[in-house]
């Protein structure tokens, strides 16, 4: 019964439906960044492999006296590449999260979202089992994963 009413509330709130917006924004904006960031993750293990390649290299020929310069130019090449790719990456995650707070910030300061966020806070009676933090409404820990008084999302 209190998802339903949760659920009748939460169409006619539009500080709720911004709740929400925003909330996908912020999951969506993550989850890009998070890929963005295993991409610069993946990159980095190649130039640790380049790396201990040069190094393989150097000891190598060191031991044998042939060491040459020229041969670890490709392996430099290799790193000055993967380098690249990272700055552009890096450079791509702030654009997103750049992007996406600003969408964010544009949505919070919708009138109907700042109503919701200042709401008063009234605490629960004493003994009187669990409520929202955030408006003081009772809920259902096992059943509610929104408030009905504020649309807060419970903890």
């Amino acid at each position: 019964m209190a998802k339903f009413l949760g659920n009748l509330f939460e169409k006619d709130n539009p500080a709720k439906k911004l709740q929400k917006e925003i909330e996908g924004m912020e999951f969506k904006k993550q989850s890009l960044v998070s890929a963005i960031e295993s991409e610069v993750r993946t990159v980095k293990q190649k130039i640790d492999k380049e790396l201990y390649q040069i190094g393989l290299n150097v000891y190598t020929r060191y031991l044998n006296g042939t060491y040459s310069a020229d041969e670890l130019k490709e392996h430099f090449n290799e790193i000055k590449t993967h380098t690249a790719v990272i700055a552009e990456k890096e450079t791509k995650i702030k654009e997103f999260s750049n992007r996406y707070d600003e969408e964010i910030s544009i949505l919070r300061s919708n009138p109907a979202f700042q109503n919701m966020q200042t709401k008063t806070v009234h605490p629960p009676a004493a003994g009187a089992g669990v409520f929202c933090e955030s408006c003081g409404k009772p809920y259902n820990p096992g059943e509610d994963v929104f408030c009905i008084g504020c649309g807060q999302k419970l903890t």
